[in-house]
């Protein structure tokens, strides 16, 4: 017969062992360093570039991005592009509210959870996360609605805008949260 005692000790061992260490698990992702042009950054191991054909697919700007990578099941993509706008180099607050604003327009639902001017490794950056949703259409068949996880900085590079989009699956985020985090911070541009 097991004691209180005993049963509230092994309840707590399985408690820690399913909660405590799948968040901790998660954020072990392996990063390795890339550089491309003036950009160095760390992503995951289990990332691959995508090739023409896939970016061009892949990239809603007309702009060919810098770089794009996904994760062997294409649920999480990262991007590295430049954007059309020009600014100042003290015009990082301006850009995060004309940013923020162009969000809000391109989702019908928004909740951010970053919205923030944020140094990284000397550069500011107008960061944002947040959870999207697109509406479905009904009367257009297979239109659901789609929920997406991101993780979005942009900075002022030599007048122009440069964009650092990570984006996942809803059903992902959990898993991709923290290493998005990690990814983002690790940006430096000479």
């Amino acid at each position: 017969m097991i004691n209180s005692n005993k049963l509230l000790r092994i309840t707590i061992y399985f408690l820690f062992a399913f909660l405590v260490i799948p968040q901790n698990v998660r954020a072990q992702k392996k990063l390795t360093k890339v550089s491309f042009n003036n950009i160095s950054m760390k992503i995951p191991r289990e990332f691959s570039k995508m090739n023409d054909d896939d970016m061009w697919q892949r990239s809603s700007s007309y702009r060919k991005a810098i770089a794009l990578y996904t994760d062997e099941n294409r649920v999480v993509e990262l991007s590295i592009n430049n954007a059309f706008a020009r600014w100042e180099d003290g015009d990082i607050r301006l850009l995060q509210n004309v940013y923020k604003a162009s969000i809000q327009q391109i989702f019908d639902d928004v909740k951010f959870s970053i919205e923030e001017i944020r140094n990284v490794n000397g550069r500011d950056f107008a960061v944002f996360e947040f959870v999207s949703k697109i509406r479905g259409d009904p009367g257009l068949a297979n239109s659901g609605s789609i929920t997406k996880y991101y993780y979005i900085q942009y900075t002022i590079v030599e007048g122009g805008t440069m964009v650092f989009n990570f984006s996942s699956q809803i059903y992902a985020k959990d898993e991709w949260m923290d290493t998005a985090g990690l990814i983002m911070s690790s940006v430096k541009i000479k």
